[in-house]
């Protein structure tokens, strides 16, 4: 009877690792073959310790989910989720979900490392996990942060509880009339095996936030839209892109953070009832650079997504990603302030000492220095020091030489767009005169192009174009113009540029947000007096007005966000948009954006008129022009 038992012991145990051998042939990852080509070599002994252990929350072999939690099985793990009501419609929520190694110790700086093992037991995943370490200064709702932070979150619509467009029948009767009433049938589906999947990368200008804070949260995008939210963090700051020229500290650690996340979402979404096959690569602002980056590099696999939004930016130099050059000097003068060292040759990175040095400095000490101006001035903003670099293995060229000579992926559908006033600078300082507004923008562009020769040529053409017809005392009109030519230089201009580029291989559909939300319309602060300021058309998308602070918000303002979530739907679920995209003809494009107003009306297209300054832009600072 022993022997017997033995014997189908090791039967079992062969069974087990013969299936484990299959999974892991069949989902290889893509980010350790790249890391190896790239040189990622972890000790020996870093890779053969066990898997870290999560801080528990109630997570042991003897926890018992809530009779009624939501809970799925995958191949790391079994997770427990809570349900949350958005809309009317039940969402079941799972929060704090692992998808690498903690970035610590030894892991600090490197390229996240897969997971491994299996977890024991069921993992508690009913409350959000800690956000990356980031300044929580000016934060409204303050997160616990640690190094300990690669987590995901996802949302998804209840089957049994979907019922489409709740809130709008609720409101069919509301003073904008009947068009406010919706089919009642569900989105259409290119496949039967899940809901299509929103893989959202939150804004943070490299610096703060989470996928947990309130703005990036996806509840009520997956109930109204019908799909599910994905949303991950990803490391800040200089933790998150100092560059040292070495593997321990490759630079872009950011970047690679979210493509380990949609590895993990490719590999693992079906579990939670999504199609792998539709997902929607997105993000807004800092999270939609990051987005056009994976969407640009050649070395990304281009079976994570199939297709891209991107709300608000894209990397374009010199104001969202710089050179390895600037990235390295910017990550020397920091090793130098934190006592690992100095630098007299700019030749050569960071030696194995001064990045164990770094590896052992106190996290909040990267936090009160690396967003100084002693190191913002080094770079092409006032806003934040490190961001993401071309350069490397990742992106071994700026994205627009790939653009330039259509060296980007076919096939994959775009939907861009920006806000009227994306001016994120010069925010609630109101210039007395056009010559005050000059001398601020003189100081402002020349610190952030720092150029190589006079360009007061330039400038001056610049404030003709946007000037000119403005009386020296209307003083509301020069403020609004000095919002235009900061937000085109930083935002509008590198989106309608991209988005030239892009549809030259694969269809892009443009919108341009007019619509400011009724919260902002009496605002006594300056920047919110000139059109909808950097970022709303996203929280619109995301359903901020019903949300946790749905009091501040109208009935407008919830009627706009949920048409904007009908229409993000649609291209979510089909690729599908009711507007035209971008059209090309023989070199020449013309540039048509959706203009969205209190009406949402999707016929509101117009030509945009911004495309001939934006291309003097772009010839100023010598993007495009390969």
């Amino acid at each position: 009877m022993k022997s017997t038992l033995v014997f189908l012991f090791i039967v079992f145990c062969t069974f087990a690792s013969l299936s484990e051998c299959r999974y892991s042939s069949r989902h290889h990852s893509h980010v350790e073959h790249r890391a190896r080509f790239n040189g990622w070599n972890l000790d020996r002994e870093e890779r053969e310790k066990p898997s870290h252990d999560r801080p528990s929350n109630d997570n042991s072999t003897s926890y018992r989910p809530a009779p009624d939690a939501p809970v799925v099985h995958t191949s790391w793990g079994t997770f427990e989720g809570t349900i949350e009501t958005h809309s009317g419609v039940n969402v079941s929520t799972f929060y704090g979900i692992p998808f690498a190694e903690p970035p610590v110790g030894k892991l600090r700086f490197r390229l996240p490392l897969k997971l491994r093992g299996r977890y024991q037991g069921i993992y508690n995943a009913t409350a959000p996990r800690a956000a990356c370490v980031h300044s929580l200064e000016n934060e409204k709702t303050i997160e616990k942060t640690s190094e300990d932070c690669l987590f995901l979150n996802i949302w998804i619509p209840r089957e049994n509880d979907y019922e489409d467009d709740r809130w709008s029948r609720r409101n069919s009767d509301h003073k904008w009339g009947r068009r406010n009433s919706y089919s009642k049938s569900k989105p259409r589906s290119r496949s039967s095996r899940g809901l299509p999947v929103l893989f959202y990368i939150y804004g943070s200008q490299f610096k703060k936030y989470s996928a947990s804070y309130p703005s990036s949260r996806g509840g009520v995008t997956a109930a109204q839209g019908n799909m599910i939210f994905v949303s991950p963090n990803y490391r800040l700051g200089s933790l998150g892109f100092a560059y040292g020229n070495d593997h321990r500290m490759p630079g872009n650690q950011a970047v690679y953070d979210v493509i380990t996340a949609m590895e993990w979402v490719r590999d693992n979404i079906a579990d939670f009832g999504g199609d792998p096959d539709r997902i929607t690569l997105s993000g807004s602002s800092a999270g939609s650079i990051i987005a056009g980056i994976l969407a640009v590099s050649p070395n990304v696999n281009p079976f994570l997504f199939d297709q891209v939004l991107l709300m608000s930016a894209v990397p374009i130099r010199p104001t969202s990603i710089e050179s390895t050059d600037v990235a390295l000097n910017k990550t020397k003068a920091l090793a130098a302030k934190l006592g690992c060292g100095e630098f007299p040759n700019e030749l050569f990175g960071l030696t194995v000492d001064q990045i164990e040095c770094l590896q052992n400095v106190n996290a909040s000490d990267f936090i009160a220095i690396d967003t100084t101006e002693e190191f913002t001035i080094m770079g092409s903003t006032p806003d934040y020091a490190f961001m993401p670099v071309y350069g490397d293995s990742l992106l071994p060229s700026p994205p627009d030489y790939y653009l330039s000579r259509n060296q980007i992926r076919r096939h994959v559908k775009f939907m861009v767009g920006s806000d009227r006033n994306d001016d994120i600078e010069t925010k609630n300082y109101e210039p007395a005169s056009r010559e005050d507004a000059e001398k601020y923008l003189d100081n402002y562009l020349i610190n952030a192009i720092k150029p190589k020769s006079n360009i007061s040529d330039e400038l001056d053409y610049l404030y003709d174009y946007y000037f000119d017809d403005v009386a020296d005392n209307d003083t509301y009109g020069i403020k609004e113009r000095m919002d235009q030519l900061v937000g085109d230089y930083i935002f509008q201009c590198p989106l309608l540029l991209f988005a030239e580029r892009w549809a030259n291989v694969n269809p892009v559909h443009y919108y341009y947000n007019n619509y400011t939300a009724d919260r902002y319309i009496n605002s006594t602060e300056v920047q919110f007096q000139h059109g909808p300021v950097h970022g709303q058309a996203n929280f619109m998308f995301l359903g901020r007005p019903f949300g946790n602070e749905q009091e501040l918000y109208s009935d407008q303002d919830r009627l706009v966000s949920h048409r904007m979530i009908k229409i993000l739907s649609e291209f979510v679920t089909s690729g599908e948009v009711a507007w035209p995209p971008l059209l090309v003809s023989r070199g020449k494009t013309l540039p048509l954006e959706w203009i969205i107003d209190e009406d949402v009306n999707t016929h509101n297209v117009k030509v945009s008129p911004k495309l001939k300054i934006c291309h003097f832009w772009a010839k100023m600072f010598n993007v495009f022009q390969f």
